[in-house]
């Protein structure tokens, strides 16, 4: 019989072979059960929580076996299939009714057992459980150094960090010193252009232009050298700096949380009862008066908070480039007007990117929108879609 393996492991932290024992064990299961896996049918996801549903090797595993392209499934535990009990049960009965079985090499769960659904179950139940318990203890132990005055992790440009080691001259059980904390900085050179931010901001800067003005100078932005993160200063970048209030020296922890809505959907970031806060006030961390801050704050009614619900996602979201920068060509609106423009430009001006067009998204979506139609509604066209979606 044709069967299939996943594999899974959770942080960048973990050695990657962990995937490659996995299959090995599955693989050793599989022959002992006079079972047949193809490597098309090995199924691997790196770096990923078994909190997230939406796995990409997780989410093919589950096409293929609507497909029916195998008829067991191989895990080395239940928790490499995912640590959230209410998709578990979703896949129970997904899998039960295609008449695919599940089974666990270590926890010695077979589902094609009418008896399995409890043993099943409850270790769902415990892995989910797993999960909980670690975050308990691991915000714990946060709390613990951010109330000792230490980083509970985190970049904040104009700061940086400097490992404090056991005075005692201890070691940790590789040999190597003992380290109680990372201690919170001042890091002077991007302090200094901190102020300036401020400063122009104060002055009635706009964040477009204090954008542009650093960009011309060469200034490093945050993100500068950070992957596929833009390295220029942008409109967005700044406006959470002015907003950032351990510049005042108010490092207070644990003010939001993230929450899962519903199943499978992407996580939201809710603000927690002052209550749960953990203050902590530091004037040796501050940067930023307390009169520069109110100038450019007293305007505003309130605190300041992030857009509320969605952003707003249009027809090209995503899809077009700047033929000159590369940038991403994002929607602008302005009362009744809605426009198409180059995202570098728009945001970093053209000190990033001289293309200023700006085209009428109505107009380019309708003209997309005909073309594919004309596309869509060839018989031969229409006809290797049904072909390939079969």
């Amino acid at each position: 019989m044709n069967a299939a393996i996943y594999a899974r492991y959770s942080s960048d932290a973990q050695n990657p072979r962990s995937l490659d024992d996995q299959v090995n064990e599955c693989r050793d299961f599989a022959a002992r059960r006079d079972l047949s896996v193809s490597d098309e049918h090995i199924f691997r996801d790196a770096a990923l929580s078994g909190s997230d549903s939406r796995r990409p090797e997780y989410l093919r595993l589950k096409q293929y076996a609507v497909q029916g392209k195998f008829a067991n499934i191989i895990v080395d535990d239940l928790s490499r299939l995912g640590r959230d009990i209410a998709e578990s049960a979703i896949v129970f009965r997904e899998l039960s009714e295609l008449g695919v079985t599940l089974l666990a090499v270590a926890d010695g769960i077979d589902t094609s057992n009418p008896s399995a659904k409890i043993p099943y179950y409850f270790k769902g139940i415990m892995n989910e459980m797993f999960l909980d318990d670690m975050r308990a203890k691991i915000v714990r132990g946060l709390k613990g150094q951010v109330l000792r005055g230490y980083s509970a992790g985190g970049r904040v440009y104009g700061y940086q960090t400097r490992q404090i080691l056991d005075p005692s001259g201890a070691t940790d059980k590789f040999g190597r010193p003992k380290r109680l904390g990372c201690e919170i900085q001042i890091y002077p050179d991007q302090a200094k252009v901190v102020k300036q931010i401020f400063e122009m901001k104060a002055s009635g800067y706009g964040y477009r232009s204090i954008a542009d003005h650093l960009n011309r100078l060469g200034v490093p932005s945050p993100h500068a050298g950070c992957g596929r993160r833009s390295g220029f200063w942008s409109r967005s970048t700044l406006r959470a700096m002015v907003h950032q209030r351990k510049y005042l020296g108010d490092w207070t922890w644990s003010k939001t949380r993230w929450v899962k809505r519903s199943q499978g959907a992407k996580r939201v970031k809710k603000t927690k009862p002052v209550s749960e806060w953990v203050p902590y006030k530091c004037e040796a961390l501050r940067i930023i008066s307390n009169e520069i801050w109110d100038k450019i704050h007293s305007k505003r009614s309130g605190v300041w908070r992030p857009r509320a619900g969605p952003r707003g996602h249009y027809l090209l979201s995503g899809v077009l480039k700047c033929d000159r920068c590369g940038a991403s060509v994002v929607a602008q609106n302005s009362g009744r007007s809605s426009v198409y423009l180059c995202g570098g430009y728009r945001n970093g001006g053209t000190s990033v990117c001289s293309n200023n067009q700006r085209i009428s998204r109505f107009v380019l979506e309708k003209k997309l929108c005909d073309e594919l139609n004309l596309v869509l509604t060839d018989p031969e066209v229409l006809e290797e879609l049904a072909r390939q979606t079969k």
